[in-house]
């Protein structure tokens, strides 16, 4: 809820972080680009500021796990086991341990194939065969 006199900031509220993002990328579908997000609001103080772990104003903590790069905030990380991958240029689930980077297939991997898998050029930018559904995105 807003309070008397404060400016409306437009954005998504990550219902897991104490941060509502803003991007100037605006989607029909409600979807942003969250690689655009240049500024956040503090749910606690309403201060809007630069994409951060913490709040510059009151110091509260925008989530458990943050990614500078994917502008990712998320206060459940440790069940899931978020990591980012620099070859993949996003945050995965399932813990960076159990994953490793091919090159090749341009895809984090289980590190249970790691020595049997087949290579696949850019495996992930492909729609899966069975659903359609883009995969590279996927959370399914």
């Amino acid at each position: 809820m807003e309070e008397k006199g404060q400016k409306r900031f437009p954005g998504a509220t990550n219902q897991k972080s104490a941060a509502k993002r803003a991007t100037s990328a605006a989607s029909k579908f409600h979807e942003f680009d969250r690689f655009n997000v240049k500024l956040v609001q503090c749910l606690d103080c309403k201060k809007i500021q630069g994409v951060s772990k913490r709040c510059t104003g009151c110091g509260t903590q925008f989530g458990d796990y943050f990614c500078k790069s994917c502008t990712l905030y998320d206060s459940s990380s440790s069940s899931k086991g978020i990591f980012h991958c620099d070859g993949c240029g996003v945050c995965r689930t399932g813990g960076a341990e159990n994953f490793f980077h091919c090159d090749e297939c341009n895809a984090c991997i289980s590190i249970k194939v790691k020595d049997e898998h087949r290579h696949i050029e850019d495996a992930t930018k492909r729609d899966c065969p069975i659903c359609l559904q883009e995969m590279f995105s996927s959370t399914e």
